[in-house]
């Protein structure tokens, strides 16, 4: 009898202990777990389950890497427009407390024309860690042997990435999440102050040669730069022609967002479906090239230091301003809710299972043809 009174007295301290123990969550009457405060922050009140688990909340908010590679012809205003992409990416981190020789750039060991400009930034609720590269500008002379040349040091660079996942994917022992440092986007810049255009604003066939040989590795977005310089007609008057030429030669900038196209099918609901993202496709479509411009330079030397307000970033001429932030003046913004907004998603999805893919097949038919006539040669 004395046995079992102390059986039941240890039973019930050890249920009571259980119940006050921070680490561990109440139950109801029917077993499951009730909401309880977080031993990890108290001022919350959180159902401790598998799917919110502290380790897994905190790989949720990392950041989603996404990689821009910016090209364009020497003087099309590069380096301007990444340094203001930046700092509007930028709202994570407190730019105000960097210092004046402090600048957040990183030249890549291995390709040493490639110069890494790092942000992190939120965009719709979601943070992002944004990689933008800078790259040497094309020969002004438009010279196309030289071009050439340009373009394999950009492909090698763009191969590079892939290399990197590819040599990853082979290792016996490799780590729980790879990195991904594809270059998901490309923002190819028209000058449209380029000599080429003084007298025509038809598309060079240089540009045509340079887009289609990237469009292996990346998605390409043309942007016209400096548009500040030109009238309203003729910013309209280039995104036409290149309209034109985009169908012309069966340039597919938008290949992330699907073909576009509307297949039959008996179901009414789907074919509404189609009809309705092909619409939604003719309209993103209609949005390239978007057209940009940067602030002055004269003005940014304190633009990381104080208060970003319109003044600091428009453009003063003696006839008025002109407002990269502005919608009624470029599509600057329009350019950051798709990319970095809309598409993001999209766009890495299609880097990895389809153009990585591709590049993957190639290289394994490579390697296994090297091997077959390594085989023959021992033979």
């Amino acid at each position: 009898m004395i046995l079992e009174q102390i059986f039941h007295l240890s039973v019930a301290d050890n249920e009571e202990r259980q119940e006050n123990s921070p680490m561990t969550p109440a139950l109801n009457k029917s077993g499951a777990r009730s909401a309880s405060t977080s031993p990890l922050n108290p001022r919350y009140s959180v159902e401790i389950t598998p799917t919110n688990s502290p380790l897994r909340l905190r790989r949720r908010r990392d950041p989603t890497p996404f990689n821009v590679l910016v090209i364009g012809l020497h003087g099309s205003g590069k380096t301007s427009f990444i340094e203001f992409l930046r700092d509007q990416l930028d709202t994570v981190r407190d730019r105000h407390s960097l210092d004046a020789d402090e600048v957040i750039k990183h030249e890549d060991q291995l390709n040493q024309e490639f110069v890494s400009y790092f942000a992190d930034g939120e965009i719709n609720g979601e943070r992002i860690a944004v990689t933008l590269w800078d790259s040497r500008g094309f020969d002004i002379a438009r010279d196309a042997k030289i071009v050439d040349l340009q373009m394999d040091e950009i492909r090698l660079f763009l191969e590079s990435k892939f290399e990197e996942t590819f040599l990853e994917e082979t290792k016996v022992k490799r780590p729980h999440k790879n990195i991904d440092t594809h270059i998901h986007c490309v923002f190819y810049l028209i000058d449209p102050m380029s000599p080429y255009f003084q007298y025509d604003t038809s598309v060079d066939p240089l540009d045509i040669l340079i887009i289609k040989r990237l469009s292996k590795y990346t998605t390409i977005i043309p942007i016209i730069s400096k548009v500040d310089t030109c009238t309203k007609y003729r910013v309209e008057n280039i995104k036409y022609v290149w309209r034109k030429e985009m169908e012309k030669n069966a340039m597919n900038f938008l290949e992330f967002l699907g073909d576009g196209e509307n297949h039959d099918d008996d179901s009414k609901d789907i074919s509404i479906s189609n009809c309705s993202q092909e619409e939604n496709y003719d309209e993103a479509r209609n949005l390239l090239p978007f057209g940009c411009m940067s602030p002055d330079k004269m003005q940014k030397q304190s633009f990381h230091f104080k208060t970003k307000t319109v003044a600091e970033v428009c453009r003063e001429y003696p006839w008025g301003k002109a407002d990269p932030l502005n919608k009624k003046h470029c599509d600057f913004l329009l350019l950051k809710e798709m990319v970095f907004g809309e598409w993001r998603n999209e766009m890495r999805e299609f880097c990895k299972e389809v153009l990585y893919e591709n590049w993957r097949t190639d290289r394994l038919e490579k390697l296994g043809n090297i091997s077959s006539k390594m085989t023959k040669f021992e033979n």
